[in-house]
């Protein structure tokens, strides 16, 4: 504890000294990947002024190229990173009944849809769709941001799928969309069209995509497993 304490007194110290300009540690240590970008944006503004006969060109244009992945793998690690952190933090608001950072998950799309329940009333659920599965929770009075998991909803394990709702099935309600499983199948309402077209969008491409890459893992012999289709 007190090597921690004299660690960050010596941070605070050194944020204070005329030398820093104001600046804390966090801002010079994102200034490397800040700098990325400008010399892309430098080597554009070089190439432009720069004619093709000249001998410089071809390694112009190499450099370019690198810096052009690298600023890609930078952009790409960064977006990961902010997807593991958002994942995190909706475990964190759902508690310790499940565990959903997965290196290969990503976060889609959250929302407020309406289910209706055995009285009869419509209650307003938090849904929250990822690359490889859905969740709806019900939130928690008084906690802030806090949830109380009602379903986990596996894509592949649970064999999801999702369509418009037929208007007989919702006669008192339009707006509707059916989310089918072997676990549990019900009718949820959206605000409008668009918001539930949205929806059906995104979970059935999301479906859609999962299953083509199991179907592509298993032609290619990379999986074992859930190969029997």
């Amino acid at each position: 504890c007190e090597r921690k304490k004299g660690f960050t007194e010596k941070l605070q110290e050194l944020t204070l000294a005329p030398v820093a300009g104001g600046q804390n540690i966090r801002s010079y240590m994102i200034m490397p990947v800040q700098r990325i970008p400008r010399y892309k944006l430098m080597l554009l503004e070089i190439i432009k002024n720069t004619d093709e006969s000249d001998p410089d060109w071809p390694d112009l244009q190499k450099a370019l190229e690198l810096i052009s992945s690298v600023a890609d793998q930078i952009n790409n690690h960064m977006k990961e990173k902010e997807n593991a952190l958002k994942i995190l933090d909706i475990e964190k608001q759902i508690g310790s009944k499940i565990h959903l950072v997965d290196p290969a998950r990503r976060f889609l799309r959250e929302g407020f849809l309406e289910k209706r329940t055995r009285k009869g009333d419509y209650q307003k659920l938090k849904f929250i769709v990822f690359s490889d599965s859905l969740l709806y929770a019900e939130p928690i009075i008084g906690r802030g941001g806090d949830l109380r998991l009602k379903r986990f909803l596996h894509f592949l394990n649970d064999n999801v799928s999702v369509a418009v709702a037929p208007d007989d099935k919702t006669p008192d309600r339009k707006q509707a969309l059916e989310i089918q499983s072997v676990k549990k199948s019900f009718i949820v309402h959206a605000e409008t069209d668009a918001e539930r077209d949205e929806w059906v969008h995104i979970i059935d491409e999301a479906v859609q995509v999962l299953r083509s890459s199991l179907k592509n893992r298993c032609e290619n012999g990379t999986v074992a497993t859930d190969c029997a289709d």
